[in-house]
């Protein structure tokens, strides 16, 4: 069995926040370098029922940035051909999925430092 990405419509609500009701493309990234992705386009990592799921003490603070319009930092991924493969960044990408943003901020990293910081391929299954 899978864990959804989920973020209850209760916490968004805490912040002023609806569930699909984001305004613009995606949450605000002030790093020039990023490139918006579409979020259909991007895999995201499986959590089983031996992961750790979504965190509600680390969702907090992003959907507070949303809220308040504050920056966050891009979501690293490494570029397949077709698809690109989230390696960091669930919870703002969780979050993206439940503020209804098309496209996400992303920093594409090279297949070394996938393998050496993020246990590409491996810790992407």
């Amino acid at each position: 069995m899978t864990t959804v990405y989920n973020v209850s419509d209760a916490l968004l609500a805490e912040y002023g926040l609806r569930r699909g009701h984001a305004i613009g493309r995606s949450y605000p990234c002030d790093d020039s370098s990023a490139v918006l992705l579409p979020v259909g386009h991007v895999r995201c990592p499986v959590i089983g029922p031996s992961g750790r799921g979504l965190q509600v003490e680390r969702l907090r603070p992003l959907l507070a940035a949303i809220a308040t319009g504050m920056p966050l930092p891009p979501v690293p991924v490494y570029r397949e051909p077709g698809r690109a493969v989230l390696l960091g960044g669930v919870h703002r990408f969780a979050v993206s999925l439940a503020c209804g943003y098309p496209e996400i901020p992303c920093r594409a990293v090279t297949l070394a430092e996938a393998q050496e910081s993020y246990r590409y391929p491996e810790g992407q299954c």
